[in-house]
């Protein structure tokens, strides 16, 4: 992504922030159920989880 891009969705109000949100539980929750199902590792997840929350 070219910095620009990257600086205007950071300094871009958040005015979706629910539905982000509700975005990122769904995904998480969908991972989660991978884990359960033997699909993912918790190391997998991890990771995964701290891409999604931005961390």
């Amino acid at each position: 992504m070219s910095q620009n891009y990257q600086q205007s969705i950071q300094s871009a109000p958040v005015q979706n922030a629910p539905e982000n949100t509700q975005d990122m539980i769904a995904e998480l929750k969908q991972l989660k159920k991978l884990v359960d199902e033997g699909i993912l590792t918790e190391e997998e997840f991890s990771a995964k989880k701290k891409q999604v929350l931005g961390l």
